[in-house]
């Protein structure tokens, strides 16, 4: 009974303001300890994977932040050692995660995104924004461009178990309309392109794949002009949504967070307190978090933090981007999450919030762990 419990306080936290607010974030950890527990008997970690390592060095280097800095916040360490722990249990037994996993993230992603189109048809906040007259869904996640990565993970998550033979066509396409539409809803360009990315890759490497990923492709292609049209109608908000690059509108606060770094390089500001670093200063790009995963470790944390940070991200990307040439829907399916998770910790804060980050991590473990023969096309297909 114990693993269905933390499931559910997993599943909980995705659907509860996703995961960002504290509250939310103790839930995750709560649900961490009770499943890590409950897998402990049969852990046999690899620690020696470098996903791992750095991982463990982000939740040492954390440990020792809050230490020095008694005004820290403790509940982003927990977060930090919480994804160690379930990046062991990953390490330690993939194909009892390969396949579970996937339809966790096709059946909460698609549930987050029903829940954004809803946001934006009845003009309904938090789980919808209005932006100078457009409204976008930000769904369960309540901010448009995480509802839009996690929709992409979802929609290769439901490609793969297609793939797979664990669900079938009128099921995949089901999920991947209401996946596309969360997209398209959100006005994200990143998570737009990451789609049309997903659908093209599943088509060429899994070649009897195509006459889906060519529906999938028409679905896209119909919501996106939707989404678009309604954008016309409204160009000033439009304007705002696209009028920004994913990485030339965040210059200021890099610049701010490489301050704050250089400021304080060894032993960071503390967990949580990345806004320290405005104190005394009127600058006009205050913020609360880095938009980038390394440089919010460094501030926070100091440069160890950092290391690991860069560490994760870095072997992650380059485990996924080997996979990606895989014809196996299951291993393909992982390293396109792994990609669009690792991917969005350079541009935005998406890693603060625990599902999304957990989902990455469990991404880039398998990346470096093999998905056993068990759980791809050739093994079994048992629902």
């Amino acid at each position: 009974m114990i693993l269905p419990v933390g499931l559910a306080l997993g599943l909980a936290t995705a659907l509860w303001h996703g995961g960002f607010y504290t509250s939310g974030q103790r839930v995750f950890v709560l649900g961490a300890l009770i499943t890590g527990a409950a897998a402990l008997p049969t852990l046999r970690p690899k620690i020696a994977l470098p996903v791992l390592a750095g991982l463990g060095l982000v939740a040492a280097a954390n440990v020792v932040a809050l230490w020095r800095s008694p005004d820290g916040e403790v509940t982003p360490v927990l977060v930090a050692g919480a994804l160690v722990v379930f990046g062991a249990a990953v390490a330690a037994r993939p194909e009892l995660v390969a396949v579970p996993m996937l339809v966790c993230i096709a059946g909460v992603t698609a549930t987050a995104s029903v829940a954004g189109i809803i946001g934006v048809l009845t003009h309904r906040l938090p789980v919808a924004e209005r932006l100078g007259g457009l409204w976008r869904a930000g769904g369960t996640f309540e901010y448009p461009p995480a509802l839009g990565l996690a929709c992409v993970c979802g929609l290769a998550a439901a490609l793969a178990l297609h793939g797979g033979g664990w669900i079938d066509r009128v099921q995949v396409l089901v999920l991947g309309v209401l996946l596309v539409a969360g997209i398209a809803a959100s006005y994200d360009r990143t998570s737009a392109v990451e789609a049309v990315l997903v659908v093209a890759l599943f088509a060429w490497r899994v070649p009897q794949m195509r006459r889906t990923a060519l529906i999938a492709a028409g679905a896209i292609g119909v919501t996106g002009a939707a989404a678009l049209a309604v954008g016309l109608s409204h160009p000033g908000g439009l304007g705002i949504a696209l009028g920004h690059g994913p990485l030339s509108s965040r210059t200021g606060i890099l610049s701010d967070a490489w301050r704050g770094f250089r400021h304080r390089p060894w032993a960071g500001y503390g967990p949580g307190r990345f806004a320290d670093l405005y104190a005394g200063s009127a600058d006009p790009t205050r913020t609360n978090l880095a938009h980038n995963m390394v440089l919010e470790q460094g501030v926070e944390a100091g440069a160890a933090a950092a290391l690991g940070a860069l560490v994760v991200l870095i072997s992650g990307l380059v485990g996924c981007a080997r996979r990606l040439r895989s014809r196996a829907p299951l291993e393909l399916g992982w390293a396109l999450i792994g990609a669009a998770v690792l991917l969005s910790g350079l541009y935005d804060f998406t890693w603060s919030y625990p599902p999304i980050a957990l989902i990455g991590v469990a991404a880039a473990v398998l990346s470096q762990a093999a998905i056993p023969a068990g759980t791809s096309p050739a093994g079994s297909r048992a629902p």
